[in-house]
């Protein structure tokens, strides 16, 4: 009979990161990362398709994918070369999904993680490792449908977000375009994005600023009017505090690149 391959372990371990990013890099994945979200996030892509970071859901990025990440996002990992009927049985899964067991998946990939960690009994490591992936395997084969009720009421804010961060909108706009209260949508909104409507608002109008900061000659005042802001002072705030530096900074750092 023929030895099973087991899979080699590159690293496995936590991650966590509040801090959003607006241009995360494109990486091509080498080895077959397994993830188990610990917590809603922001967007990422896998081969230009682009999902949503939920919590208990489950990413399987394969060798030669390119991947990008949005931040805030948690996860706990485990990136793995594997051979053979392994590497098959992975390739054969889909990339994102939400697992039956999703509890008993994080629980189990949680105790690998600290078992590597303390470099306790390899057996022990191993049994746990093939145990979690061949539960990781047969979810993924279930086609169980996990929906959540927030998704339509996160897709319509945004959307309306996008389309209106021009405008002097309120809090009381967006939540209306949900048919939710103020109070009841922000907190939705918060704890499904990782982040307040408010600053959702101001990362639109930032990253719209950022473009013509850098591909117009338009002036800083007009700038600010057109991505929304009350005033140019403010703008400078949201800006310096989002960025690091003031707007005219930025297209000055843009400049000095191109040179």
């Amino acid at each position: 009979m023929k030895a099973f391959p087991l899979p080699t372990v590159i690293s496995c371990g936590t991650y966590f990161s509040g801090i959003s990013a607006d241009n995360p890099e494109i990486r091509m994945v080498e080895s077959f990362e397994i993830e188990y979200f610990t917590s809603n996030g922001a967007e990422f892509y896998l081969d230009d398709k682009m999902y949503r970071t939920r919590k208990g859901h489950i990413l399987i990025a394969k060798p030669g994918q390119k991947r990008i990440n949005y931040l805030p996002f948690s996860t706990i990992f485990l990136k793995v070369k594997a051979t053979d009927i392994l590497a098959q049985k992975l390739m054969s899964t889909p990339d994102y999904f939400f697992p039956a067991h999703a509890e008993d998946i994080e629980s189990k990939i949680k105790d690998i993680i600290l078992i590597k960690q303390s470099l306790q009994n390899e057996i022990l490591f191993y049994g746990k490792l093939l145990t979690v992936i061949d539960r990781i395997i047969k979810d993924s084969q279930m086609n169980y449908i996990h929906t959540d009720p927030h998704d339509e009421i996160i897709k319509k804010a945004k959307k309306y977000i996008k389309k209106n961060f021009d405008k002097p909108i309120r809090l009381k706009d967006i939540a209306s375009v949900t048919h939710l209260s103020q109070t009841y949508f922000h907190k939705v909104f918060t704890a499904e994005c990782m982040i307040t409507p408010n600053d959702y608002l101001n990362e639109c109008r930032i990253n719209e600023a950022k473009k013509l900061l850098g591909f117009t000659t338009m002036t800083i005042g007009e700038i600010s009017d057109r991505c929304g802001f009350c005033s140019q002072p403010y703008f400078n705030k949201i800006f310096k505090n989002s960025v690091g530096c003031s707007p005219s900074e930025y297209r000055k750092s843009i400049t000095d690149k191109y040179l």
